[in-house]
């Protein structure tokens, strides 16, 4: 499951988590820092559709954008993209 939490230590980010994980500790949301440190990406208007989750970000760069994260991936492993600039 993916969504939008906000936290004083990453601010408003996508969030994964993932239920299925066999070890406890997995279990655990995991921040998609887009905008790293505190600032907010503002992560917005997800998508799924053929094993990937589309949305808008802001990487603190290039304003809002279309981003694209892998869903068949390990969490510890995934990668958001940038598929619009």
């Amino acid at each position: 499951m993916y969504f939008t939490l906000t936290t004083a230590s990453y601010g408003q980010e996508v969030w994964v988590y993932d239920a299925s994980a066999e070890e406890e500790a997995d279990v655990n949301p995991k921040v998609i820092d887009i905008n790293t440190g505190a600032s907010d990406s503002t992560p917005y208007g997800y998508f799924a559709h053929d094993g990937k989750v589309y949305f808008n970000a802001d990487d603190g760069t290039n304003g809002q954008e279309l981003w694209v994260l892998d869903t068949t991936q390990d969490i510890d492993e995934t990668n958001p993209e940038m598929i619009y600039n």
